[in-house]
């Protein structure tokens, strides 16, 4: 019986496992040169083909913008994305994201007086040092959001074009994109399967172990 807990805890701790893989800094603006400013033609950041943390570090300027695209792959999954570097904390930057390889805005269009047109974008919000080592992803796509049609994470397979805007001091900043594979049917079938067998089994000898003690009494 005690082989058996050991081979079910471990088989669970091998699941929950699976989607935590290697980190990876896979644009740095101070090595790989500055962001696009154009909306139309964001720079390609190529995330890793496997579960793990694509990290993007930048700098940015009151005026400008910087625009990028990436790739979820096929049986991927954008569960987070955490802020875990930034600079000045006391500042917040514009943040937004849109399905697709071009965002639908121009800077000018996001600092349209009038209000930009957000219909296409997923969500926005204004990120800074008070979300520092936090996930802000669901503040982007939640109902808080700054303009867009909001979603719940994770973001699934697909192409998605990320905008970070600053109107106030220059920033430094890095965001961590946590890829993780989308679990498959039968791998949370067995995942429950063998925390069931757990629980039962810590059930069976409890009851066991308070027969016992009956016994003796």
């Amino acid at each position: 019986m005690r082989f058996s807990l050991h081979l079910l805890l471990a088989s669970v701790a091998l699941l929950f496992s699976i989607s935590h893989a290697h980190g990876e800094i896979v644009y740095d603006e101070a090595m790989m040169g500055e962001l696009s400013e154009d909306n139309t033609r964001p720079t390609p950041i190529f995330f890793q083909v496997q579960p793990g943390t694509n990290t993007v570090v930048g700098e940015i300027v009151s005026g400008t913008a910087d625009i990028f695209t990436f790739e979820i792959a096929e049986g991927y999954q954008l569960s987070s994305l955490v802020l875990s570097a930034y600079d000045p904390p006391a500042d917040r930057m514009f943040v937004a994201m849109s399905a697709g390889d071009q965002f639908p805005s121009s800077f000018e269009d996001v600092n349209d007086p009038f209000l930009p047109d957000t219909s296409e974008w997923l969500g926005s919000f204004l990120v800074g040092g008070a979300n520092l080592n936090n996930d802000v992803l669901g503040l982007v796509g939640g109902d808080q959001n700054l303009g867009g049609t909001g979603f719940t994470p994770p973001l699934g397979s697909g192409d998605y074009s990320f905008y970070i805007q600053q109107t106030g001091a220059p920033t430094s900043y890095s965001l961590d994109f946590n890829v993780t594979a989308v679990p498959e049917p039968s791998m949370t079938f067995a995942c429950g399967l063998a925390l069931v067998g757990v629980i039962g089994y810590r059930r069976v000898r409890r009851a066991t172990q308070g027969s016992a003690v009956q016994s003796a009494a």
